[in-house]
């Protein structure tokens, strides 16, 4: 009596799942809950804005589920260079915790002023006002830049998965 009780416990635990295919290309939308600069240090976090759901109606990736992201940050420099910010998805977790995959970024670039430097810097030297004024131009920075709250990526699954939901 014992073993049959087990056999239909397990029957019935096994039925209340199914598995459903996450196919590659499908498309995620996330949402950047933190402005990211290219001159500020920290990092940023980013969820999952809506349900991914199955053909079926089966919710694969819940929202608001965290985003692992990967931040690349380039500062500005002088002789107007601009300040560079990446980011990018790298993987989520699904319904029963499988980490997905994920390819998808946003980038931003700070104001170029190099042309504003060079031409300070230069001019100035050469037209006798000297190398005193001019030479300090070229230490003009480009701008920073700056990727906002509430930025959206539309990831895309990298793979193939099957997800356990429960019916």
């Amino acid at each position: 009596m014992k073993k049959l009780m087990i056999a239909l416990c397990v029957l019935f635990c096994a039925s209340a799942y199914a598995n459903v295919p996450l196919g590659n290309g499908q498309i995620i939308p996330i949402m950047i809950n933190d402005a990211v600069s290219s001159s500020e240090g920290g990092s940023a976090s980013a969820t999952v804005l809506t349900d991914v759901k199955s053909l079926q109606g089966d919710i694969l990736i819940s929202k608001g589920t965290p985003v692992i992201l990967k931040i690349e940050k380039t500062s500005k420099k002088g002789v107007g260079k601009p300040g560079k910010v990446s980011i990018n998805c790298i993987s989520v977790n699904s319904v029963d915790g499988q980490a997905i995959q994920l390819n998808g970024n946003v980038t931003a670039e700070g104001k170029n002023k190099r042309g504003k430097a060079l031409g300070l810097g230069l001019g100035l030297t050469f037209t006798g006002f000297g190398a005193i004024i001019g030479l300090p131009c070229l230490a003009i920075k480009g701008g920073d830049a700056v990727i906002e709250q509430g930025t959206l990526i539309n990831a895309q699954v990298m793979g193939y998965y099957n997800i356990d939901v429960q019916k």
